[in-house]
């Protein structure tokens, strides 16, 4: 582990950077968990932040490069994000800034470790770290597993209620729920039209990599028996008790729920630069890994 995310871990009396990240925002949203949903301008008044939203930074293109910065001018924080992505888009960048804002409070005296993680060696785990206190922030775990148990049955209605009740997108919804239903998994899929080995379903760049499972890049939906996300593709939706999976570190997926959906650009969280064209949108495949039969 880094200097800094070690210092950081300490600060807060915890093992790992990512528990450490979970206190933080315990400790920061105590005053607003009560309250659904939490507004993220509110969090970031309490640090002193200022928030601005206005027009974002494109390439040559035309298209949009920047989801959200967190500045320091004349010793006060200030989190810009962009006006043109969705509502529940500028939620989470500004949750994600607050993020930043507490790695950075939390190593502010030593400017080694606030260099170290600006740096490009950690950029991506720092990233990490602040996805994850951002759906924290924003989906409390003691209220949303409240609204999960009151909603029963997890569905494609139910994940689009708890995207509604806790204003933040469908992808944000579903991977919270794996965080505190461990036993839940999430798949996305993209038609890709210039894989090397042609059209098809295949595993998005945003899959979630804090589960067991490990889905390597590019994986064909065919790999699935049945192949739900091709009936869903076709169908609209698609469902199965059970689903054998040709993929490593899977066996089964159990009581598995796949729809299709338009998604905007701008809606997706944690990017990792992922482009789906609007008109195709995505497959959501929401599994459980334990047979009911256990």
């Amino acid at each position: 582990m880094s200097d800094a995310l070690s210092a950081f871990s300490a600060y807060w009396g915890a093992e790992t950077p990512e528990r450490a990240v979970a206190q933080a925002v315990e400790d920061t949203i105590s005053a607003f968990r009560r309250v659904t949903p939490v507004d993220p301008r509110a969090v970031a008044d309490k640090f002193g932040a200022t928030v601005k939203i206005m027009p974002g930074s494109r390439d040559a293109g035309g298209n949009l490069i920047d989801h959200g910065s967190l500045a320091v001018r004349e010793s006060a924080w200030h989190i810009r994000v962009p006006s043109e992505l969705s509502s529940e888009r500028r939620r989470f960048s500004i949750a994600h800034e607050i993020g930043h804002i507490l790695l950075f409070s939390a190593v502010a005296d030593n400017p080694e470790h606030v260099r170290e993680l600006r740096s490009d060696a950690l950029h991506a785990r720092v990233e990490r770290l602040c996805n994850t206190a951002a759906a924290q922030i924003l989906m409390p775990a003691q209220s949303f597993t409240f609204a999960l148990e009151e909603l029963g049955e997890l569905s494609r209605s139910s994940i689009d209620e708890l995207a509604r009740r806790f204003w933040v997108s469908r992808e944000a919804a579903m991977r919270r729920v794996t965080e505190v239903h461990p036993n839940w998994g999430i798949m996305f899929w993209e038609l890709s039209r210039d894989h090397p080995r042609g059209v098809a379903w295949r595993t998005s760049k945003t899959q979630n990599r804090g589960t067991a499972t490990f889905l390597p890049p590019g994986l064909s939906s065919s790999r699935l028996h049945p192949d739900v996300v091709e009936i869903a593709a076709t169908a609209g939706e698609a469902f199965a008790d059970e689903v054998r999976p040709d993929i490593p570190g899977m066996t089964a997926m159990y009581h598995v729920s796949a729809w299709k959906v338009e998604v905007r650009r701008n809606e997706l969280v944690g990017l990792e630069r992922a482009t789906p064209t609007p008109d195709e949108g995505r497959i959501y495949v929401l599994y459980h890994t334990k047979s009911p039969r256990a």
